[in-house]
């Protein structure tokens, strides 16, 4: 019988992990808390929260500020709920308190769009818009927009009611700025060009009326004016684009009346200098046009259309009525390209 080996000593239990537990959650508990929440929370948001609104974007154009957005639409556990979603917006400055918007009543309102009118924001601080639904005790998160800054991120309309007169060959124009507002400084340029011809522009200038004198008389122009900001400096928009033709200066209104007089002189003396011609070569033809023709007396008519008229007798008889009834007749007669005139005077009993 072999003698029994003495036993080894069991190696101690190493503690287990419902031992290691209570030493392990005050370092798990701070990382178990949010994840525990936002478990939570997203569990509890179909009752308890709207959905925020959607696709929000500002319009900022001359001193027109517009927010809109998407209407938020109501999950199924809130369609029931009585009442309508209603939308609120505030704004804050940088580092400021979030402030309802006041100036443009855009606090619980049903419409998906908000109007702020100038001058609601300083023009040269930044500014940051949000908006939320809200239905009865219910609300949504908030939709926060890229903070902006008004003089650097509108955008500018050109000038309004532009007129353009000519006058001695010059372009006159005058216009108004894009809006009224003391605290915008505004600059101009004009840019014109000869409907056919190179583009030129004027500017920067501040007053509100131009002469253009560089333009040829007598020509059609076009132009556009722009307008800008100073400080920051911000380009507008192109104006509609207008042509006009411009007048005649004085120059060319004394060369118009000297060439006016110069045709009508050249065309006195041609019509002078054909009448000479007419006259000097068609004098027989001019005078058989005009000369009268010549008569038969009113007796001898009588007597060739009734033969059997004792008008002969009594002429023979009686002389001296026969002398005033008989018509002096001329005769022409042309005989070798020149010119003869006879004159015979008819007496009683001759023909």
């Amino acid at each position: 019988m072999q003698p029994s080996r003495p036993r080894r000593p069991a190696p101690p239990l190493l503690p287990g992990p419902v031992l290691l537990l209570p030493l392990l959650l005050p370092l798990l508990l701070p990382l178990l808390l949010p994840l525990l929440g936002s478990c939570a929370t997203t569990a509890a948001e179909p009752l308890s929260q709207l959905p925020a609104p959607r696709n929000a974007t500002l319009h900022l154009y001359n001193q027109e500020q517009v927010l809109r957005w998407q209407p938020v639409s109501l999950p199924d556990g809130l369609s029931d709920l009585p009442g309508a979603v209603t939308y609120s917006v505030e704004y804050r400055y940088t580092l400021g308190n979030w402030m309802g918007l006041s100036c443009a009543n855009c606090t619980a309102m049903a419409t998906t769009v908000c109007t702020v009118p100038p001058p609601c924001f300083m023009p040269n601080l930044n500014v940051t818009l949000r908006v939320r639904a809200q239905l009865g005790a219910l609300s949504s998160p908030w939709l926060q927009l890229p903070s902006f800054k008004l003089y650097y991120n509108v955008t500018i309309g050109p000038p309004k009611n532009i007129q353009v007169t000519s006058e001695d060959g010059t372009l006159r124009l005058t216009f108004s700025p894009p809006f009224e507002d003391n605290s915008w400084r505004f600059q101009y340029y004009v840019h014109y060009w000869p409907k056919t011809g190179i583009k030129k522009t004027l500017g920067p200038v501040s007053n509100k009326w131009l002469l253009l004198e560089d333009v040829r008389p007598v020509t059609e122009y076009c132009l556009q004016v722009q307008a800008s900001l100073q400080s920051p400096f911000r380009i507008g928009l192109l104006s509609n684009t207008t042509c006009l033709e411009t007048t005649a200066d004085a120059v060319t209104r004394a060369q118009y009346a000297f060439l006016i007089f110069l045709g009508a002189l050249l065309a006195m003396v041609t019509l002078a200098f054909g009448c000479f011609l007419l006259v000097r070569y068609s004098r027989g033809l001019i005078k058989y046009w005009f000369q009268k023709p010549p008569t038969i007396p009113s007796q001898i008519g009588e007597y060739l259309e009734d033969p059997k008229l004792p008008m002969w007798e009594e002429l023979m008889q009686n002389p001296a009525a026969a002398e005033g009834s008989w018509d002096s007749v001329s005769v022409l007669s042309w005989a070798d390209d020149h010119q003869a005139t006879g004159r015979a005077e008819q007496r009683p009993g001759s023909c």
